[in-house]
């Protein structure tokens, strides 16, 4: 299967995209006052696949 540049960089743009938009949604938390069980903050942001990646 040969390479496609541009679907590659169409791809990038997106994950791109969804980790801007993470990155601000959990800047949003930080200012909610708002209590979370540890197992609750690791099960949907720690160990979430997008957002432990998100810094």
């Amino acid at each position: 299967m040969p390479h496609n540049v541009d679907a590659t960089r169409l791809l990038a743009g997106k994950i791109e995209d969804t980790l801007s938009a993470e990155r601000r949604r959990l800047r949003a938390l930080l200012h909610e006052n708002r209590l979370w069980p540890h197992a609750e903050w690791a099960r949907y942001y720690r160990d979430h696949p997008r957002t432990a990646v998100a810094p």
